[in-house]
């Protein structure tokens, strides 16, 4: 594969400088891809939305009330709040 560039290009001194840059081309490439992957995912809608969320779901604190570790009442509060964040959620993406 090198023989013709070899013979068209009159030295491998030239063939070396062309596979350096290339490289470098190259890596700056995959460098740049990194780079954006890592601030979509930092600045995405969904990544911001899990850092500031409870962690808890309809399903976790149905769970904790049927386990009696919470009550009624704590429920019914707790349920309230991850609703109105859901649709908090929600609203936001409209505005999007």
């Amino acid at each position: 594969m090198l023989t013709p560039l070899l013979s068209q290009s009159g030295s491998a001194e030239h063939v070396g400088e062309l596979l350096t840059a290339l490289g470098c081309l190259v890596g700056a490439a995959v460098m740049a891809v990194v780079v954006g992957v890592v601030v979509y995912k930092r600045f995405s809608p969904s990544q911001q939305r899990d850092e500031g969320s409870t962690a808890f779901s309809l399903v976790d604190l149905r769970r904790l009330r049927d386990e009696g570790q919470i009550s009624e009442d704590e429920f019914q509060k707790a349920r309230g709040r991850v609703i109105g964040e859901s649709q908090d959620t929600m609203d936001k993406r409209v505005e999007i």
